[in-house]
């Protein structure tokens, strides 16, 4: 998602590595977000497991 600093820092046009630094400091990160949808029931661990690990 991306909130207000990040829109200030990409209008800024601000480095790769400054926005992936305030994107992992702020982000709770596919995983979290995955582990919180099996859940909820809306996915398998197998799924979230697959998909992150490939990324």
């Amino acid at each position: 998602m991306v909130d207000a600093t990040l829109r200030a820092l990409i209008h800024r046009q601000a480095g790769e590595l400054e926005l992936e630094r305030y994107v992992r400091q702020h982000s709770a990160g596919i995983r979290s977000n995955g582990i919180e949808k099996v859940l909820a029931g809306e996915t398998s661990l197998d799924e979230v497991l697959r998909v992150t690990m490939e990324a």
